[in-house]
């Protein structure tokens, strides 16, 4: 919690004003969301605090007008690595870290002190500078953002998918390539551009660089350069899926049900019973 709450204070998120100045204004309430982060394998990584303001109580119109954020699309995604490795170029994953805290606000928006780090009372409230998680508009805000910045780096945002960018050189030759999914990012770049442009990004936000991309979104993602192959597997997924039903110790079969007529005399089920086999086969 006070790592997080350092990074709210070194972004400005907020100033501390007097009640006062919020007037008729609601002053919104917030709670500490705690994240666990897990590896390809499922054993977790990390865990992590965030501050979240209580979205909920906004207004529309008052304090929140705009939400909508695109997201980049999962075969744009494959698309794109498919794309890369067939040009030989590097596959390189980044997390912007605390994405949402660089959006600059234009509504006014109070909230209250975060719990158990209250300063000089309850008569100041927190006037947001920036935005936050849990508001409304911050999807939509931090999209705006980034996207103003990678505009100035040279990239131009494609019309197919706006998860996903280009730069161009002067001859109108792609030179890489960058898929967007909220902070995660996919730079596909030659090795010789890597550097360069790993150090603009940094120039602007706390980057995390996670070297050649290896699990995204869920997915693991292997990359055999050798035979110019790309494979994808949902191994935690599956095996979460499989613990959640009391099926991890089951035997693979290939034939889930005999052909045959069955003997097995079915006896009716109660009214009330729940079986959660259109959760299993989605």
């Amino acid at each position: 919690m006070e790592d997080g709450l350092a990074s709210l204070r070194a972004h400005g998120t907020w100033q501390l004003v007097a009640l006062a100045k919020a007037k008729k204004q609601a002053v919104i309430t917030n709670r500490w969301a705690f994240v666990v982060k897990r590896d390809a394998q499922g054993p977790i990584e990390r865990f992590n605090a965030r501050l979240a303001i209580h979205g909920f109580k906004q207004k529309y119109g008052v304090d929140y007008v705009e939400t909508f954020a695109p997201v980049i699309r999962y075969d744009t995604i494959r698309a794109s690595i498919m794309y890369a490795v067939k040009r030989g170029w590097l596959v390189l994953q980044y997390d912007i870290k605390t994405a949402f805290l660089y959006g600059q606000l234009t509504e006014l928006i109070f909230m209250e002190q975060p719990v158990c780090f209250e300063e000089n009372g309850r008569q100041l409230v927190c006037q947001l500078v920036k935005s936050l998680y849990g508001l409304k508009q911050a999807p939509a805000v931090w999209n705006k953002t980034l996207h103003t910045h990678l505009e100035k780096l040279g990239f131009t945002r494609l019309d197919s998918d706006y998860g996903l960018y280009a730069k161009f050189d002067s001859d109108g030759e792609m030179q890489m390539l960058l898929t967007v999914y909220v902070d995660d990012l996919l730079l596909m770049v030659p090795s010789d551009l890597c550097t360069e442009v790993a150090n603009q990004l940094k120039d602007v936000f706390t980057l995390t660089s996670m070297g050649e991309v290896k699990f995204l979104l869920g997915i693991e993602i292997t990359i055999d350069r050798t035979h110019n192959k790309i494979m994808y597997c949902q191994r935690a997924h599956i095996d979460k899926i499989l613990k959640a039903y009391g099926m991890q110790d089951a035997y693979e079969c290939w034939t889930p049900q005999s052909t045959s007529e069955s003997k097995t005399k079915l006896k009716p089920l109660a009214p009330d019973t729940r079986l959660p086999y259109r959760e299993i086969v989605g």
